[in-house]
């Protein structure tokens, strides 16, 4: 799994690699971002939806992570795609972790050392 830091309000790119053999090469069809889940595990809705190819085997994906408290913690991207040559689907997750802009208020504490 590949991990992303990020704050709220920020836009992200997400890379993926396909290759076979070690070398790198385009998948028969363009990867899927199939979903992206939220820190209370709901569905954002709006996927799946296509990556864009940006070169041999590189595939990029922007997303603009919304300024809302729903969105600051763990977001889950589940990306699916075919293997070259062999056209078996993979799977590929990554974690962003949203962390909240300065001034954005909620509900977040912080407890003094004993």
């Amino acid at each position: 799994m590949n991990i992303i830091y990020t704050k709220a309000g920020k836009e992200i790119s997400i890379i993926l690699e396909t290759s076979y053999d070690g070398y790198r090469q385009n998948s028969p069809s363009l990867p899927i971002i199939n979903n992206i889940y939220t820190p209370n595990l709901s569905l954002i809705s709006g996927f799946p939806q296509d990556m864009k190819n940006i070169g041999p085997g590189i595939y990029v994906f922007n997303y603009l992570v919304p300024v809302y408290l729903d969105y600051v913690g763990d977001l889950i991207v589940d990306i699916e795609y075919l293997e070259p040559i062999t056209n078996i689907y993979k799977k590929a997750l990554y974690q962003v972790i949203v962390q909240p802009i300065f001034g954005l208020s909620g509900n977040f504490h912080a407890t003094p050392g004993n």
